[in-house]
């Protein structure tokens, strides 16, 4: 890989370890799934022109997008919301990677090598350990939450790899359009039902920073973080980039202490630790199978 397309990897995924950060930005002032609604609408605005596609993949595709921006976006924010730390979930989220390898043993029949299965225990093992954690188990709540969530994605991208044949050609920035087209009727349908304070949170005592982390996923994480590995993916194949995916949980984690002043204490250490571990074991087991092809286009968070 050259050194540019590398650095350029790097970068990707500190936008993806900060954009942990920029949404507990935003779900400390406005409501979480509010917050979500409002992210999506800035997205759709942006990606008005990728929206196009065929009538045979409308319904596919809708289903996809309805069930990753509902059900896994809306809970991460929500999650974050009732999290106290960011460290937390980005150690959570990592968990799509074993849930996914799962579901498609279970649902497409796919193989399970003894080396994917151990990558799966051991990070599965890692979250049991972070749920131990007498800190996080004061939101243990908000560690389930964020799991649905995370089972949410998983099934999105097993329904992807379901749909390939009528999905193959929709670009990341498409997934992303319709993701938000989708979502936001269901999302500001849900804040109005069980949330308050929505017209309050961004009208009084503006919140920019709660805006500026809204503005940051959108236009980060969502166009430059996906457009930039859409725009890699031309060059390498998906098994030579998902390595670097594993440093957006350490970005996530880092940040997280710097502008929260958050504690690692050794049981999240651990954690992460076994959790990252396992993910790792599952990629490059992956990449020698010459199944890492198939990961998602279209990244949790």
């Amino acid at each position: 890989m050259r050194p540019g397309h590398a650095a350029l990897l790097v970068v990707i995924n500190l936008v993806w370890g900060l954009n942990f950060v920029a949404a507990k930005l935003a779900v400390i002032e406005i409501p979480a799934i509010f917050a979500a609604a409002l992210r999506f609408m800035l997205i759709l605005v942006l990606l008005m022109p990728f929206l196009k596609v065929r009538q045979e993949q409308v319904k596919h595709l809708f289903i996809v997008s309805l069930l990753m921006g509902v059900g896994h976006f809306g809970l991460f924010y929500l999650a974050l919301a009732m999290a106290e730390d960011v460290s937390s979930m980005a150690i959570v989220v990592q968990t799509n990677v074993p849930i996914i390898a799962l579901m498609a043993v279970v649902f497409l029949g796919e193989k399970l090598g003894w080396r994917q299965a151990l990558g799966i225990a051991t990070a599965f093992s890692g979250v049991m350990v972070l749920g131990f954690d007498p800190r996080v188990f004061n939101y243990i709540d908000a560690v389930i939450v964020a799991m649905i969530g995370t089972i949410c994605y998983s099934t999105s991208i097993i329904l992807i790899r379901a749909y390939r044949e009528t999905l193959k050609d929709i670009s990341p920035m498409t997934f992303q359009g319709w993701i938000a087209l989708s979502s936001i009727p269901a999302l500001m349908l849900i804040s109005f039902l069980f949330e308050s304070g929505q017209w309050t949170a961004i009208s009084e005592n503006i919140p920019w920073a709660a805006f500026g982390g809204i503005a940051f996923s959108a236009i980060g994480a969502s166009l430059i973080g996906h457009g930039g590995m859409y725009y890699l993916l031309k060059f390498y194949p998906a098994s030579q980039t998902a390595p670097y995916t594993l440093l957006s949980p350490v970005f996530a984690i880092l940040s997280g202490i710097l502008v929260f002043d958050e504690t690692l204490t050794w049981r999240m250490v651990v954690g992460a630790i076994l959790t990252l571990g396992g993910v790792a074991i599952i990629i490059f087991r992956m990449m020698r199978l010459g199944t890492a092809k198939e990961l998602p286009k279209v990244r949790p968070s």
